[in-house]
């Protein structure tokens, strides 16, 4: 699968060593410069150092071959964010942290 991991944190890094552990292709955008850095010298994948929440990140990560997206992000505006520009690149299996249980209905 090709896979593209949005944040690698405290819930984005196992998922990444999951996902690049099991022989998926992944693709991880992480803001945090050093962050982006530390997992791109760790696992066997594509980091790019920019901000999901601009369509054209998206596009670079490979959106259009994605089978799935998994924003794990620790701010839902950017999570839902993503989700929804996901949607709108036709990514077919979308996957997304949720924190506040009061915005649940928004990423349905």
């Amino acid at each position: 699968m090709y896979i593209i991991t949005v944040g690698a944190g405290d819930i984005g890094t196992p998922l990444i060593e999951i996902a690049t552990g099991t022989g998926n292709e992944v693709v991880v955008i992480e803001r945090d410069a050093a962050r982006a850095d530390e997992v791109a010298s760790e696992f066997d994948c594509m980091v790019l150092n920019a901000d999901a929440t601009v369509k054209e990140t998206l596009e670079d990560a490979g959106a259009d071959r994605a089978d799935a997206i998994i924003t794990t992000t620790d701010q839902d505006a950017t999570n839902v964010m993503v989700s929804l520009l996901a949607q709108e690149l036709d990514i077919p299996a979308i996957v997304s942290v949720v924190h506040n249980p009061e915005h649940m209905n928004l990423f349905k």
